[in-house]
This record gives C-alpha cells, structure tokens and sequence, in this order.
C-alpha cells in the first residue's frame, strides 16, 4: 500500500533495512538474531514531514512498532517510547548522568529540537498523559568559531560541557551538580599527540600516541591514582586493508584482538 502511494503521489516513501548475526563465546555459546526494519514517511500538504518505522525480531517472533516524528529543516517532534531524554542529547552520557538522565532511563513521551542558527535547543517530556514540570529536560547546545558548549538541566541539576582549539591544542571541559569537574587537553605535534585530563578527584592522566606509519599507532598512558598494577598501559594498533589488530599491557594482563572485515 505504501509502496503505491509512492508511486501515485511521489511524496510518501517505504524503505528496508535489516541485520543477521552470529557470535560465539566459551561463555555463553552460541548466540543468534536476526531483524528487519520498515521505514515510511510522508510530506504533508503543511510541508511538515511524518515518519515512522515498524520492526520485525525473527528470533523473538516479534512485531514492533516505532517512534513516529513530524520534523521540518529546523524542528523535529519525536513521539515514542525507550528515547534519550534532552540532557543526554545535548552533554552525553557521563554528564546526563550527573543531571539524574542516567543513559538507563528513557524517557516515554516526547523529545523535540529546535535549531536556530548555530545552536540547538532540546527540551523531552515523559508521561504526556500526566506532564510533572519536574521531568521536563532541557538542553541547548551550540558551535561558535573553535569553540563548541552543550549544557541541559534535569531534576532541577545541571552540566555544561565544551571544547575549543587554541594555537592547535584542544581543550576540554566540563561541570555539573554537586562539584563534578574535569578538564583535559590534547596537542598534536606531527605524528606525535601528547594529552592530560583531570577531575574534582584529582586524577590525572597523561599520555600520548604515536603514529608510526598509517597502519601502525602505538601509544602509553599513565594514571596518577590508579591501583598499583594499573598505574599505566601501553598500546598498539595496526590496520591493514580489511584486517586490524589491537594489543595492549598495562605491567599485569596482556590482550590481543583482532578482526576482518568481510563486506
């Protein structure tokens, strides 16, 4: 039906998409999933545009239904269930966390954004049956020149978090509630990438990376206040073609992987 509609009207669209995985561990043997994903949507005669989905589990014999959203060039308004809420959006995990969006609570209910010129404005809002001004979310983020801010508050708490480049380092920073902090920098010098991060614990870590060649990077991190065979950690990474490998020893354990990329 869909399908037609595009054809007739040539402003609603159907398309699929699907994945199949098999792994295997020595801990929990075989495990198997496989799924397929419809996407429609539709311009309406406002010029707003509708979209949704609707997932198929082949293993769980399931049928789901997805968010549906009505979005413009400058606004987006998501309807659904199991969404990240506006503080995540806008700072990330570690600080959504320290606003109470922990990455483990979604929030049921709307989400929209809202760009205007270089910033982006989000706001979400569970349980539209019964709103409590208490859950709603906010967050704004924005690029100016080198630098890029993001700050959102939840639960009547807050974190703002940014970066800018000067003389070709990289500079970070970040707050929240109850005196959470930290700041980092990195500086490339060629090949060389030197960096060092701190936080209101007074944790410092330093290293760098090297690149060898553009297959091979080898890099070493120290931790100030790391358990004492943890103290520091030296890597190795080396891609070649379709194939990679991973090495690292931190004075105690050794681990190796490596993968293929097969198309």
């Amino acid at each position: 039906a869909f399908a037609g509609a595009a054809a007739a009207g040539g402003h609603t669209s159907v398309s699929f998409g699907g994945a199949a995985k098999a792994e295997y561990n020595s801990l929990t043997g075989f495990i198997t999933a496989a799924e397929l994903t419809a996407t429609g949507s539709a311009t309406l005669d406002n010029g707003l545009t509708a979209s949704t989905s609707i997932t198929v589990d082949g293993v769980a014999g399931t049928v789901s239904a997805g968010d549906i959203t009505l979005s413009s060039d400058t606004v987006a308004v998501t309807f659904g269930t199991g969404m990240n809420g506006a503080a995540f959006a806008a700072v990330g995990d570690e600080y959504a966390a320290q606003t109470g969006q922990d990455v483990e609570e979604k929030v049921d209910g709307m989400t929209a954004t809202v760009t205007v010129g270089a910033a982006t404005v989000y706001v979400s809002a569970p349980n539209l049956a019964n709103i409590d001004t208490a859950d709603l979310e906010f967050g704004v983020s924005a690029a100016v020149g080198d630098m890029t801010i993001a700050a959102a508050t939840a639960n009547s708490n807050f974190a703002v978090v940014g970066s800018v480049t000067v003389s070709g380092a990289t500079l970070g920073f970040g707050m929240a509630t109850d005196s959470v902090w930290d700041a980092s920098i990195s500086y490339p010098m060629g090949a060389l990438t030197l960096s060092a991060s701190t936080d209101e614990a007074s944790a410092w870590i330093v290293g760098g990376s090297y690149a060898v060649s553009d297959a091979l990077t080898a890099g070493i991190e120290y931790k100030s206040n790391a358990a004492a065979d943890d103290t520091y950690e030296v890597t190795a990474a080396y891609a070649a073609g379709d194939a990679a490998f991973n090495a690292a020893f931190d004075g105690t354990d050794f681990s190796l992987s490596a993968g293929y990329t097969m198309g």
